[in-house]
């Protein structure tokens, strides 16, 4: 009977490994819906360096927010025919492809293609509707709370990117401050999907857990009610697990 309690203590403390990739998926998020909405900052410093007017800027944001949109679907296919990994791989790939060379723009049509097009594509393979899924299937029973984690990883990344963004670039140059951010997308997104992120679930997922560890809670609590000479006392009701 003591073994059995003990048991069932470590099922309750054992850490279920979904709760690495909701952490792992939240940072993601938390970098790719911050960096998204946050390029207030860019604003002035990228008309006064590459001589554009606010209205040329304005139609690469409306392009840029038009192809993370369509970017999202995309993602969606690519996921169901392949795996998170590769989703996430190509799209940190294409993200720090077109910082580098949206540094290097020197005119509008290429600051269009790198900043407003290229970016926008890489970015929507980052974004919760890539991370989604794989959250989802790895959680039962507490799904919900999973699935409010990483919105809250896309909450804290409007909130955070925009003054550190700021910070960033009047202290170096907004040049720089995308390559931080290059930087940044490859030690966060590749040791992530290489290392955390796994398509294949446990049959049950945290759910089919929690039912084992009932399971052995109840039977120690009968084994309770033997008496000495091994005929069964009257059983009397379970009571809240």
């Amino acid at each position: 009977m003591g073994k059995k309690r003990i048991k069932v203590k470590e099922s309750k403390e054992r850490w279920y490994y979904g709760w690495y990739i909701v952490i792992a998926a939240s940072l993601i998020t938390l970098l790719t819906v911050g960096f998204r909405l946050g390029v207030g900052p860019f604003v002035k410093p990228v008309m006064a360096d590459l001589g554009m007017t606010r209205t040329e800027l304005s139609l690469i944001m409306a392009i840029s927010a038009l192809i993370y949109g369509l970017g999202m679907p995309l993602a969606g296919f690519l996921l169901k025919r392949y795996n998170t990994r590769f989703v996430l791989i190509a799209g940190v790939i294409m993200v720090c492809v077109a910082l580098v060379w949206a540094i290097t723009a020197k005119g509008l049509i290429p600051f269009l293609l790198s900043f407003g097009i290229l970016l926008s594509l890489g970015l929507s393979f980052l974004s919760p509707v890539a991370l989604t899924p794989i959250v989802s299937s790895w959680f039962v029973r507490q799904r919900g709370k999973a699935l409010f984690n990483l919105s809250t990883g896309s909450m804290a990344g409007i909130a955070i990117m925009t003054p550190l963004e700021t910070i960033l670039i009047n202290s170096l140059s907004w040049q720089k401050t995308l390559l931080l951010f290059a930087g940044l997308f490859i030690c966060v997104v590749i040791p992530c999907a290489l290392f955390v992120f796994r398509d294949e679930v446990p049959a049950g997922a945290d759910g089919e857990r929690s039912e084992v560890a009932v399971s052995i809670k109840l039977m120690g609590r009968y084994h309770n009610w033997k008496s000495p000479g091994g005929t069964h006392s009257r059983l009397k009701p379970f009571g809240r697990l």
